[in-house]
């Protein structure tokens, strides 16, 4: 079986598409982590502010980027990611997907930003930070 071009350039520019959500996506993550500060979920529990290395946050780019790949949302889905704050954060924690690439990096889930939410589409990435809701990437209409 082969592909004729038509098919081949819709698979490349799929490719190219989620290679630009999932980038923007984590870049969009590792900035939320590194500038946290005083919005650090360990922070707000009374603990100290936690410094990351570039190194730590090489490794949680790469485990993000990573999970967000082997998730990556087809057709209607979605993926969703999400940080409660301190306050709740016993009861509520984060998600699993943040949790898991936290746990990979071998980082606590302390670090991590509070009260922000991401939802991941096929062809857009919304965020939700501080009772702001964005749009950090949406795909360019075709012409």
């Amino acid at each position: 079986m082969s592909l004729d071009t038509k098919e081949c350039l819709m698979v490349f520019e799929n490719d190219i598409e989620c290679k630009k959500i999932i980038d923007s996506a984590t870049n969009y993550w590792i900035e939320a982590i590194k500038n946290a500060g005083k919005n650090q979920i360990g922070y707000e529990m009374g603990k100290d502010i936690i410094n990351l290395s570039d190194e730590n946050l090489e490794k949680i780019r790469f485990n993000l980027s990573d999970s967000i790949y082997k998730l990556y949302p087809t057709k209607g889905d979605y993926i969703m990611l999400w940080t409660s704050n301190g306050e709740y954060f016993e009861r509520v924690g984060v998600d699993p997907i943040l949790k898991d690439c936290m746990k990979k990096s071998e980082l606590s889930e302390m670090v991590l930003p509070s009260n922000l939410t991401m939802w991941i589409y096929p062809h857009r990435v919304d965020v939700e930070e501080n009772f702001q809701f964005i749009s950090i990437y949406k795909k360019e209409k075709q012409r």
